[in-house]
């Protein structure tokens, strides 16, 4: 089946869509009350940074290993927490 189009609503304020093919598509659908759209881009390339080193990724590796980029995103994410409740 191609050229299908499946239009479903949920209540969850983010929700990841993974569509497989020949290339994955991965799409981010979120309550704008809720994220900002650099939160939503945010998680969107860590989700697809993270899906490429799983793919590309020796078996042996340790998960853990795969996240050490988000070190730098999770750090950035606590600072700008603090500040929001500095305010």
């Amino acid at each position: 089946m191609t050229g299908m189009k499946s239009v479903e609503k949920n209540s969850f304020p983010l929700t990841f869509i993974i569509i497989p093919g020949p290339e994955m598509l991965l799409k981010i659908v979120y309550d704008t009350g809720q994220f900002h759209s650099a939160a939503a881009t945010r998680l969107l390339r860590q989700a697809k940074d993270f899906l490429n080193a799983m793919a590309t990724a020796h078996s042996k590796s340790v998960l853990g290993s795969l996240t050490e980029e988000a070190d730098t995103d999770r750090d950035q994410l606590i600072s700008s927490f603090n500040r929001n409740l500095e305010l």
